[in-house]
This record gives structure tokens, C-alpha cells and sequence, in this order.
């Protein structure tokens, strides 16, 4: 338990307007929290709340907080609630918020924060090494970025009287966008943040290639409902056409294709790159070693750990990381 101080209002890459809960420091598992989400305007109007209310802070799988309950509102009226906690703008562009479902959204597409958010978004999906939230915001800020897709346009002239910037920490943070720009159809499109939409989702409902998902109006499933509802917003098509000019998107084989590949032991590159080449190469990634694999990517072959001898039981195909990506698994 501990006592409301004030809520903050935070910009999602969505638009919607996030209500924070700000209070006095409370421990759960060790953590010492001072912040909790309230998930959305009409959340707080439920739990009529008012500065000083005794709130119930928890740790969802002891990991991320929320306010479970406001012990000071029982017995309030609908209508009794602290009015100086809501908002009538937007916190980061100050242009008024639109109610859509049970959120307050920014709908200015020039919001910074939202902007913001979309770049960091794409940053962490992507995988991409030496790029930080703060780095974005310093490039933003600087106007040197305004898009995700001014990532890929970046030069090392761009970083000239920024702060902080070395000529190694320019290198490391070009050579990571670099990196991500050689992409897969269906990474691609997981990648754009569609709920519930990932790479198994995709293969399922048959989208392989950029064609497939713009052509795709299959409404039968929520994840289905969910591509159409996003295609249909300007903002959300006129990111895809954006990436669609700076990045390289290989339409391979269709994922799966060749069966199921896992791998155990140190490989020879970053885990995420080696999933992508698998994925390039027609076989779906599984993370753990089960029975219907097709291949189990392993140092040696003659190893003795319970994997390799679990995936000879099974009469799996062992192949070292040398021979499978040298294109030997064929």
C-alpha cells in the first residue's frame, strides 16, 4: 500500500495517453517502485482516483507493476475524482486528444513523443546494436531524425556537433542500422508492431511477402482483423511505404518449407542473425529441441550433451553450424 502523489501522462508510439501513478516508494521482491501504470483514461475514472488515496501496487510475474486496487475509493460516486489529474492536451505537442475507445489519443502525426516512440520501437525489433532510446532522442531533438526511415539515410557527417558522438560510437551506430537493413518479408511485417501479429501468426494465414500482406482481407481471426484494422490507418501505411524505400526486403522461400531447425552449443554470430539466416535459408527456427525437428545445429556431431543424444533418440539430423550454413543441410 502506498499513498497516490500525482499521475503522469505518457505518449505510446500508438498516440494513446498513458496514465502513470506516481507515489511514494514501496518494495516488492526486492524492487523499490515509485511508478505504476494505470493502463488508460477510463481506468482512472474507474478507480475515481484523488492525490493522497491509498493505492495497491503488485508485480505481475513479479516483473511489471500495476495498481491492483484504490483502497480510498470505496463508497465515491461515479463522478467523485480529482479532475486536476486528468488532461485536456496532449503532454508532448499540446494539440487536444481525440477519446477512442478507452484511451485518450494524440492524433497529430507530427507529435514528437509519438514519433519518438516509433523509432525506438522499430530500434528494439529490430535488434539493432548501439542504438539507445537516449541516442534517438539526442538525433531527434538535433533534427537530424524525424522517422524511422531517416535512420537509413544517416551519414557520419550528420553527427558532426552532437555531443558525446566519437568517431567509434558514429561507426558502431551506422554499422548496426546497416546491419538491419537486409530483412525478411515476414520479419519486415512482424516488425511493424500489428497486435498480436508475429512471424508464426504470419505463416499460418499464408502472408509471405510484402504482395500477400497488402493483398490480405481475411477478417476470420482477431489477428487477421487486426492486419486490416492497421492497414487502414494513413500514419500506419505511410510508415510501411517509408521502410519499404530504405530497406532490403528478400522475398525467399516460404518459411517452414524445409522443416524445423534448432540450434545448441556458441555459433558463430549473434543468435538473432543466425535465426535470420535459418528463416533465409526455408526452415522455420523452433527455440527448443523438440521431436518433430528436422535438424539440430550443434558444435561437434560426436558431442555428448542430453540434446545431441535426445535428437539422436529421435533420429533428428545433427549438423555443425559449418556445414549447415555452407548450405550442406540440402
Amino acid at each position: 500500500e502506498t499513498p497516490l502523489n500525482d499521475i503522469a501522462w505518457q505518449v505510446s508510439r500508438q498516440g494513446n495517453i498513458i496514465p502513470v501513478a506516481v507515489f511514494d516508494p514501496v518494495f516488492i521482491g526486492g524492487a523499490r517502485l515509485t511508478r505504476a501504470s494505470l493502463n488508460n483514461y477510463d481506468n482512472v475514472l474507474k478507480l475515481k482516483i484523488q492525490k493522497g488515496d491509498t493505492l495497491i501496487v503488485q508485480r505481475a510475474n513479479d516483473v511489471i507493476p500495476f495498481i491492483a486496487e484504490n483502497k480510498s475509493s470505496r463508497g465515491r460516486s461515479d463522478d467523485d475524482f480529482d479532475q486536476s489529474l486528468l488532461i485536456g492536451e496532449c503532454p508532448s505537442c499540446g494539440s487536444k486528444p481525440e477519446k477512442k475507445g478507452v484511451h485518450l489519443q494524440c492524433v497529430n502525426s507530427r507529435c514528437s513523443e509519438k514519433n519518438i516512440q516509433k523509432i525506438v520501437y522499430w530500434v528494439r525489433n529490430a535488434d539493432i546494436d548501439y542504438v539507445a532510446e537516449a541516442t534517438v532522442r539526442t538525433l531527434f531533438e538535433r533534427g537530424r531524425i524525424s522517422a524511422v526511415r531517416d535512420l537509413y539515410t544517416l551519414e557520419e557527417k550528420d553527427f558532426q556537433g552532437i555531443e558525446g558522438f566519437a568517431e567509434k560510437k558514429i561507426n558502431n551506430f551506422l554499422k548496426g542500422v546497416r546491419d538491419s537493413k537486409r530483412i525478411s518479408s515476414v520479419d519486415f511485417i512482424s516488425r511493424l508492431g500489428i497486435p498480436l501479429v508475429q512471424k508464426k501468426s504470419l505463416i499460418k494465414m499464408g502472408i509471405n511477402s510484402v504482395d500477400d500482406f497488402l493483398s490480405f482481407n481475411d477478417d476470420t481471426y482477431v489477428m487477421g482483423r487486426n492486419i486490416i484494422e492497421w492497414k487502414n490507418d494513413e500514419e500506419n501505411i505511410r510508415l510501411f511505404n517509408e521502410l519499404l524505400e530504405v530497406l532490403e526486403i528478400k522475398d525467399g522461400e516460404k518459411n517452414g518449407t524445409k522443416g524445423k531447425a534448432a540450434m545448441t552449443g556458441t555459433g558463430p554470430a549473434k543468435r538473432s542473425d543466425l535465426i535470420r539466416k535459418i528463416e533465409e535459408m526455408g526452415f522455420e527456427f523452433s527455440p527448443t529441441v523438440t521431436r518433430d525437428l528436422t535438424v539440430l545445429i550443434c558444435e561437434d556431431v560426436n558431442g555428448k550433451s542430453s540434446k545431441l543424444d535426445n535428437a539422436r533418440k529421435n533420429n533428428i539430423k545433427l549438423m555443425t553450424y559449418e556445414d549447415f550454413f555452407s548450405g550442406k543441410n540440402n
